[in-house]
C-alpha cells in the first residue's frame, strides 16, 4: 500500500485551506475526477523527487501545491501536465492547459502571433485571441514582439492562453510572478471565474493565495524526500 505525499496546512483554521484530497476515501457513485493520479512516483537517477502522489481533483477545486525550493513543485505539475512520465503508477485526466514558468512564446512573434500559433496547434480555429488578452489587460500588447517585453508583460500575455484554450482543468507555475498589484488581482479574478463556474485548477505559487475560489486545498511536498517515504511501515517490514 502506497502512502500519499505529506500533506498539511500551514494556514489557520480561519484560511479556507484544507489539505488536499488524496483518493483515500472512496468516490462518490458516478462520480468523475478532471484529474486522477494513482500511486504516481517520479524518479531521477533512481530516487524520488517526492514522495507518492495520489490526488483527485474534481470541478470547482484548486489545489495549491507548496514546498520549500527543490521540493518538486514545478516537476509534480509538469508531470500532471503529462510534459514528463512517471516512474510509477497511473495519471488520467481532461485536455489540460499548461502554462509554466517557462512561458513559452516564441520572442521574435508578436503577442497576437503567438497566441495565433498556439490556436492553430491545438485546433481551436475562431477562437478570440484578442478577448483572451483583455482578460489580462494585455490588449494593447497585441501586436508587439514579445522579446521586447517586459517579464509582467510576457507573464500576461502567456496566461491569455488560459482563456483562448477553453480548457476546463488549468495548471500553472507561479503565474503571479513579476507581476504588479494590479496583474496578480487579475489573476486572482480569473482563478475564481474560472473555480466559480465549474473548471479546476493545480498551481504553485510562492508567498501568495488565490482569491476568491469555491474551495481551496494545499498540497505540501516535503524537502528531499527519501525512499522510505514512499512506502508504509508495513511494507518496509515485509521488505
Amino acid at each position: 500500500m502506497t502512502a500519499t505525499t505529506q500533506q498539511e496546512s500551514t494556514h489557520g483554521p480561519s484560511s479556507g485551506i484544507q489539505p488536499a484530497a488524496t483518493g483515500s476515501e472512496p468516490a462518490a457513485p458516478g462520480q468523475e475526477f478532471l484529474l486522477e493520479a494513482t500511486g504516481v512516483v517520479f524518479e531521477r537517477q533512481l530516487a524520488p523527487v517526492f514522495g507518492c502522489v495520489n490526488l483527485q481533483v474534481s470541478e470547482n477545486e484548486t489545489v495549491l501545491i507548496t514546498g520549500v525550493n527543490g521540493a518538486g513543485k514545478t516537476t509534480l505539475l509538469k508531470l500532471l501536465a503529462g510534459i514528463l512520465r512517471p516512474s510509477e503508477g497511473k495519471l488520467k485526466h481532461v485536455p489540460l492547459c499548461f502554462v509554466g514558468h517557462n512561458l513559452g512564446m516564441k520572442l521574435d512573434l508578436t503577442a497576437a502571433e503567438n497566441l495565433r500559433f498556439y490556436a492553430a496547434m491545438y485546433d481551436l480555429p475562431g477562437r478570440d485571441w484578442l478577448g483572451a488578452l483583455k482578460a489580462f489587460d494585455a490588449e494593447y500588447l497585441a501586436d508587439k514582439q514579445v522579446g521586447s517585453m517586459s517579464a509582467g508583460q510576457r507573464r500576461r500575455v502567456a496566461l491569455s492562453r488560459l482563456f483562448l484554450s477553453q480548457r476546463q482543468l488549468w495548471l500553472l507555475d507561479e503565474p503571479y510572478s513579476n507581476l504588479d498589484v494590479e496583474g496578480c488581482q487579475q489573476v486572482d479574478a480569473a482563478l475564481a471565474h474560472h473555480a466559480n463556474n465549474g473548471g479546476a485548477i493545480i498551481l504553485a505559487a510562492h508567498g501568495r493565495t488565490p482569491k476568491g475560489v469555491p474551495v481551496l486545498r494545499e498540497l505540501r511536498l516535503p524537502q528531499n524526500a527519501p525512499r522510505l517515504n514512499v512506502y508504509d511501515e508495513d511494507e518496509e517490514e515485509a521488505a
